[in-house]
């Protein structure tokens, strides 16, 4: 089959795309929401962990439970003293399922401990030099590509447990901050502290302000934890902080896209009406390489006009959309047909090519088409040829979509080898 100059290229970078396939990455949308307490899972007793990370609830490993050992107590909110804060500190490794953890509710660890809506930390007695454990919370950005999140919540601090060997006030300080990927030092995000906190019922409840908003790269994570120490003196004491809290995904950042294609696609033409739809293996072509099997690429457009004449066909077509879903039902792309003409190319061509306009007006990759009008091209082979759009016919296609950079726009073309069969009206 013979393609126009564009057209080849595309079907060339097709046949590469199918022979590299990449594992799917699910599709979070804005307003995507994580937090812990829902997407808590109990763990298993083991070395390693067993269920350390935890997933989100598309199921992408995003919460992990840690730990510090041996902090010094002077690695506190306070940098007067030249001491770097524990929570810029790096973890010392996961936490492990403790099944008997008191009060009689399983957690992640035991010295310092996470459960499903609290954490606890504790400070050593003796020579008084060292935190002996901290806890910490991550959360790590699953998204592959830059996005914004918001904060929202609020959390209770408390010198808690009464224990007699324990001091009876506490010093307590919380941190939230935001982990660049591949190391570097912690940001903070959010920082508060308490002095002096008397043992028992003196909770201080404390919301986040808002908006609290945080920019973050793939792989960065966001994490919070505590750090106590007594008052005074050397005996140890313990804290705790009851979290709720909830991480909002607000905007992803620009994706860099190369395509998105599917094969093998049933559809037609009848009744005035252009339809295209099926499921299939949706690939796209990005510096992170995604296929989506069960995807399902569907097309619509509505013939406004049959200006056949001549043998030659041709149909203006409105009032369509174009529609890429994953198979959990997330929109990867949406976007509005406004205009589009096919029309047969020459004579005895039996070849139906097309171009018009296409706008994106959803989805995970909208972004990737949102800069000015875009463009659309489609073409069809027809074995039995085509006067007119009187006729119906139905067709097994493929189609892909590819920005056009300055201004972006929608390159949609029906490639392969694409079987038409006409059917008389």
């Amino acid at each position: 089959m013979r393609w126009t100059c564009t057209a080849a290229a595309i079907s060339a970078l097709i046949v590469i795309c199918c022979s590299t396939p990449a594992l799917a990455n699910p599709i979070y949308s804005p307003g995507f929401v994580w937090d812990r307490q829902a997407d808590w899972t109990p763990g298993t007793p083991g070395i390693p962990p067993v269920g350390n990370p935890d997933d989100d609830a598309l199921g992408s490993p995003v919460w992990s439970y840690e730990y510090q050992a041996n902090v010094p107590r002077a690695a506190d909110l306070d940098t007067t003293d030249g001491v770097t804060p524990w929570y810029q500190r790096p973890t010392t490794g996961l936490l492990n399922w403790f099944q008997e953890a008191p009060p009689t509710q399983p957690a992640w660890g035991t010295g310092p401990m996470v459960r499903q809506d609290y954490m606890w930390t504790v400070s050593g007695g003796g020579s008084g030099t060292t935190v002996t454990y901290t806890p910490v919370v991550r959360w790590q950005n699953p998204l592959l590509v830059p996005a914004v999140v918001r904060l929202d919540g609020s959390f209770a601090a408390k010198v808690t447990d009464g224990n007699p060997q324990h001091a009876g006030e506490g010093d307590i300080d919380f941190a939230i901050a935001r982990v660049p990927a591949g190391g570097g030092t912690p940001e903070p995000i959010y920082t508060w502290y308490q002095r002096n906190v008397q043992k028992g019922n003196n909770e201080f409840s404390v919301s986040l302000p808002s908006p609290l908003t945080v920019s973050v790269d793939p792989g960065d994570s966001i994490i919070w934890t505590v750090i106590s120490k007594p008052a005074y003196g050397d005996i140890s004491t313990m804290a705790s902080v009851t979290d709720d809290f909830t991480i909002t995904l607000q905007s992803p950042g620009h994706k860099p896209i190369n395509y998105i294609t599917g094969e093998t696609l049933d559809g037609g033409f009848s009744a005035g009406q252009l339809a295209i739809s099926d499921t299939c293996s949706v690939y796209i072509d990005a510096p992170i390489e995604e296929t989506h099997e069960g995807a399902t690429m569907s097309l619509t457009a509505t013939l406004a006009r049959d200006d056949s004449a001549g043998g030659l066909a041709k149909g203006i077509f409105d009032a369509g959309t174009l529609t890429i879903t994953d198979a959990g039902g997330q929109d990867i792309l949406v976007a509005a047909l406004d205009s589009l003409v096919l029309s047969e190319l020459s004579p005895g061509a039996n070849i139906l090519a097309g171009e018009g306009l296409l706008t994106a007006t959803g989805g995970y990759y909208a972004d990737s088409f949102a800069d000015g009008v875009q463009l659309v091209q489609i073409s069809f082979s027809i074995p039995g040829g085509l006067d007119d759009f009187a006729a119906d016919f139905t067709a097994v296609s493929n189609l892909t979509v590819s920005p056009i950079p300055e201004p972006a726009s929608l390159l949609l073309l029906a490639g392969g080898v694409v079987a038409l069969l006409r059917r008389r009206r």
